[in-house]
């Protein structure tokens, strides 16, 4: 335990008796985004990190309109996003959110500021939507490039 009742146990983060997750965000739940969906809108029990990008070159990028979705790929890039420290609360209503299981699915993967959670679509997925695939620029997929403000423009 550290003075500021700070405790790393395996995966998990133990802080005044909350259990935290990391999280690597790629989309509407980005701050960037300003979205409803941003995790910025958790308050307390979620905190930004840093931007930071996958260490894996091994995605590819789906635009499916509103929002991407990741899968793997041998032949794929870095992603660009940011890393979120969340409750457990929080991460269990990020599983409602990204339908998880039943629409995206998600794995610990290797970030440029650590390990995290990251959700994603099963490669037999991408296959039942419309979508094309994100360009990527030197080797990196942002989202944030692509997409569109989803407020209405008067």
């Amino acid at each position: 335990m550290t003075s500021d009742n700070h405790l790393n146990i395996g995966n998990n983060d133990y802080t005044m008796g909350k259990v935290w997750h990391l999280v690597f965000v790629y989309g509407t739940l980005m701050s960037k985004a300003n979205t409803i969906r941003s995790l910025s809108k958790f308050g307390a029990e979620a905190e930004f990190v840093s931007d930071t990008m996958t260490s894996s070159s091994s995605f590819e990028m789906l635009d499916l309109g509103h929002f991407p979705g990741v899968i793997d790929s041998a032949s794929g890039n870095r992603v660009a996003g940011e890393l979120w420290r969340v409750t457990n609360r929080v991460f269990k209503e990020m599983d409602i959110i990204e339908g998880y299981p039943d629409f995206y699915t998600r794995k610990m993967i290797p970030t440029d500021h650590g390990i995290a959670w990251m959700y994603y679509l099963p490669e037999s997925a991408s296959n039942n939507y419309h979508t094309h695939k994100v360009s990527e620029k030197q080797g990196v997929l942002s989202w944030l490039e692509l997409s569109q403000p989803l407020s209405p423009q008067y």
